[in-house]
């Protein structure tokens, strides 16, 4: 691959990979943000768990992409998750791989339950305006 390709593609991946960790954590928050929020979080949690039995747990579509470009440009030994490798950027930090795991997967976890708890809020209160309109129409 031209070197200029592939390290454009590395720019175009490392702001792919700081999209989705901004829409996984904060989509959440601002109700236009919540439909591509779910889809995100969706995604995410397909790439970890469906190709677990053959990759493990945690296996990334997008990591794995970025890292065969990486691998191009000629850096090696790379971290398996994507986080890991952009804590080891910074020097004075020397954190291990699995409780980097460990964190993002609780924080994973949490903003799961937090989507489902509101998307399940969000039916309710849908369900309940449709009743309503049904007894108004009805009266």
């Amino acid at each position: 691959m031209n070197p200029f390709v592939a390290t454009t593609a590395d720019a175009a991946l490392h702001l792919a990979h700081f999209g989705v960790i901004v829409i996984n954590l904060f989509g959440w928050i601002h109700p236009r943000t919540r439909t591509l929020h779910r889809v995100v979080v969706c995604l995410t949690l397909a790439s970890w768990l469906l190709p677990a039995p053959w990759y493990g747990l945690g296996y990334c579509v997008l990591t794995d992409v970025h890292w065969g470009i990486k691998d191009q440009l000629g850096e090696q030994n790379l971290p398996s998750s994507y986080l890991q490798y952009v804590l080891n950027l910074l020097p004075a930090l020397d954190i291990p791989a699995g409780w980097v795991d460990a964190v993002v997967g609780g924080v994973f976890v949490t903003v799961v339950g937090i989507m489902s708890v509101q998307w399940i809020g969000e039916l309710k209160q849908r369900n309940n305006q449709s009743e309503s309109e049904s007894e108004s129409e009805s009266a």
